[in-house]
């Protein structure tokens, strides 16, 4: 995805989270989104193709959630169609869970470990990852034996890597340059 659809996705996000109804819940009306896009996944190819007519696509939409049709999560899958916009749904649910958490004050974090991780693990990265963040974290454990030892984390868009391959690395950098 280019970065003018990135901004667009966020715009159609942000957008659905304004179109809530008084004391609704978003992370609800998102999950409901996001069973409609694994609905349609089946449908991707005639829903994403521009030869296909736009009233096929839209028949194809209403004959999938036909039961459903009464929701805003439908009348807004309605309006990507209509604005040739569908391709972007999986980006505008990424973005909306964003946008949430960020409501919320939730930082999603990785840790990558070299060796299995457990739950103490877990718990110690969201403590300490909490305190130095000042928000609530959500981490989620990935094992990569490629680290050798120690550790990376990403939070958004910082990496903080304290792995042993990390500073097999540096030193090399450091020594050829």
């Amino acid at each position: 995805m280019n970065s003018s659809d990135a901004i667009v996705a966020r715009r159609y996000a942000a957008a659905f989270v304004l179109t809530r109804k008084p004391g609704g819940n978003l992370r609800a009306a998102f999950a409901e989104l996001g069973s409609f896009a694994r609905l349609l996944s089946g449908s991707a190819q005639e829903l994403h193709n521009p030869l296909i007519p736009q009233e096929i696509k839209m028949r194809i939409l209403h004959e999938k959630l036909f039961s459903r049709k009464d929701t805003r999560a439908f009348r807004f899958l309605e309006l990507l169609l209509k604005v040739k916009r569908l391709y972007l749904l999986d980006a505008v649910l990424r973005e909306g869970s964003r946008l949430l958490d960020e409501r919320d004050g939730l930082v999603r974090a990785e840790v990558e470990t070299a060796f299995p991780p457990d739950q103490g693990t877990a718990a110690e990265a969201e403590h300490a990852l909490g305190a130095a963040t000042g928000k609530t974290v959500s981490v989620r454990l990935v094992q990569a034996p490629e680290l050798i030892a120690g550790m990376r984390v990403r939070i958004g868009d910082t990496l903080i890597d304290a792995s042993l391959l990390g500073r097999l690395d540096r030193l090399k950098r450091k020594i050829a340059g």
